[in-house]
């Protein structure tokens, strides 16, 4: 049979368009009880910096004080002008939600009243890191298994650039975990000052523009680990176009670094231990592939 004649013979249902569909899931929602309550959230205030003044009302953040998780705020222009950024604040309000025309459908708080719990709780640099990671999750993080996976799945051999810390012994802890990765791997070999945030911004777009498949940070903890946080650096990885692994430090430190990075290692030796396991998992999968091929032509 036709495709056309298996479409006449199936049941007769009730069809809609895609703006049909989010009016009435837009028409559920409103019925709902959650709707009415004033909740209050508390948490760190941040202006939308790509607010359009033509707009009625400003989309701005609450961000949670531990977790960066963050709500848009639905609030009127007087209402923000009373905050900075910053600013440690209780809002209260009704949920509400906006429903875009791709189908996404966005929580958020419709402020009706504010308090200003304390003035000043990050510093300037903090908030740019909070914008550099907010523009990170715009452009969206790059799939480095993907991509490894594929060149190794073609047959290919990806070149990987792996940035040593200058005076660091790391390299012997990647070395332990990476055991049979060299003979489908090609790994090059840099040294970099992680203190000099203006050595390490250079080397990384210099490296950018190298056609290296995957780049990565790699250094243990200790003293100074905290310069990798440096606005530079991070500015600098928010735009590199190839992608970027983070193994630095020890899995309890907290780097803002790891917030931008295309994928984090726990440690020097779990990045060393993730590419040995990456070619042994598609070597499975390519020796199963052509395995199936075999069958297939016995088959025919």
């Amino acid at each position: 049979k036709s495709m056309v004649q298996e479409n006449k013979n199936l049941p007769a249902m009730e069809t809609y368009k895609p703006s049909e569909l989010l009016a009435m899931f837009t028409a559920y929602l409103s019925r709902q009880e959650a709707y009415s309550h004033v909740v209050y959230l508390q948490g760190i205030y941040l202006k939308n910096p790509n607010h359009n003044p033509k707009w009625t009302y400003r989309y701005d953040i609450i961000r949670d004080e531990d977790t960066q998780t963050e709500i848009t705020l639905q609030m009127t222009q007087k209402q923000s002008d009373e905050l900075k950024d910053g600013n440690l604040v209780t809002v209260g309000g009704t949920l509400g939600r906006r429903v875009q025309n791709n189908g996404q459908i966005q929580l958020l708080l419709v402020v009706s009243r504010i308090e200003v719990v304390k003035e000043q709780v990050i510093d300037a640099d903090e908030l740019k890191r909070v914008e550099l990671r907010r523009y990170k999750t715009q452009i969206g993080f790059k799939n480095v298994d993907s991509c490894l996976e594929q060149i190794l799945f073609q047959g290919g051999r990806p070149k990987v650039a792996l940035i040593f810390a200058a005076t660091s012994i790391t390299m012997s802890d990647f070395n332990a975990g990476i055991n049979s990765a060299k003979s489908a791997i090609d790994f090059v070999e840099y040294r970099a000052n992680f203190s000099n945030s203006t050595e390490l911004s250079n080397l990384l777009k210099q490296l950018d523009l190298q056609q290296y498949s995957v780049m990565a940070l790699v250094r243990g903890g200790g003293g100074g680990i905290e310069a990798a946080d440096d606005l530079l650096v991070l500015e600098t990885i928010t735009k590199l176009k190839t992608p970027l692994i983070c193994a630095i430090g020890h899995v309890e430190e907290k780097l803002f670094i790891k917030n931008i990075a295309d994928k984090v290692a726990p440690t020097p030796n779990g990045l060393g231990s993730y590419f040995s396991e990456m070619v042994e998992m598609v070597a499975e999968k390519r020796n199963k592939s052509r395995s199936v091929l075999v069958e297939e032509v016995k088959k025919q």
